[in-house]
């Protein structure tokens, strides 16, 4: 091992462009004297890799949000219907005025678009919108694969545990915990399993995903069959299902590329 040169840290840790200063980590007393030394600090640090879950401080995006695609078309189509109706009852034009703006304010974002989100991803600067989108497919795809692993192996079966319901009004019913497992792998999972498995062959009766608190770190996926089901079956489904995931990403991160 031998230390990075002064031009090799400057290019891992840039000054800032406007100031052309440094990060401050700490203020040191400058030398005050001849007799007096100014401080200074020496210390080693390792390289860590976290997620803003863990602490803020690793965050990359300043905004990550989604939502339906309004219509603007049909929007207006309903608003003209409204407005006529308004005309029609003599209504004044400064409250039709007044009207028009409350009602595109709230009521025309829920005439949508079928299937269709806007996506908003602004990054912090460190990364490039493209490569946050690029890495967040990566990552799902890598839980899916672990997913797969884990179902199949059953040596590290313990982030997945599949357990009989017997406590449950519903027959057949399993349930299944993804230890450290949230909505975004769930939800996912969730969808795909309806889309094929209740909405398709109709060998669901049920199937739901939930986190029971957000100080627990495990999502739980209820799943029940029409007809007599195990814990293969359950597996099989899990498998199916990330493998649908795996596909819809790979597709989704080859547009960003």
């Amino acid at each position: 091992d031998k230390y990075l040169s002064s031009t090799a840290v400057k290019e891992l840790f840039p000054p800032n462009q406007i100031t052309g200063d440094y990060i401050p980590i700490t203020r040191l007393r400058p030398k005050l004297s001849e007799n007096i030394e100014g401080e200074n600090i020496e210390f080693t640090s390792p390289f860590d890799i976290g997620t803003a879950k863990e602490d803020g401080m690793y965050n990359i995006v300043s905004a990550c949000a989604y939502g339906n695609t309004v219509d603007a078309v049909k929007a207006n189509d309903v608003w003209n219907d409204k407005q006529k109706e308004l005309v029609k009852d003599n209504t004044d034009q400064e409250e039709i005025d007044f009207q028009k703006a409350n009602w595109f304010l709230l009521e025309a974002k829920r005439i949508n678009v079928p299937n269709s989100f806007d996506f908003i991803v602004e990054s912090v600067g460190v990364f490039s919108n493209f490569s946050i989108i690029y890495k967040a497919c990566d990552i799902m795809i890598q839980k899916c694969n672990k997913m797969i692993k884990d179902l199949t192996d059953e040596s590290d079966v313990n982030d997945i545990i599949i357990e009989k319901n017997t406590n449950s009004t519903v027959e057949n019913e399993f349930i299944i915990t993804l230890k450290n497992e949230d909505y975004t792998l769930g939800g996912a999972l969730n969808y795909f399993l309806y889309e094929r498995f209740y909405e398709g062959n109709e060998s669901l009766s049920f199937v739901g995903f939930r986190v029971p608190h957000p100080h627990i770190p495990n999502g739980v996926i209820r799943m029940a069959f029409n007809k007599d089901g195990d814990s293969a079956r359950v597996s099989q489904n899990l498998i199916q299902g990330a493998e649908d995931i795996i596909t819809t990403f790979t597709n989704i991160q080859n547009k960003f590329k």
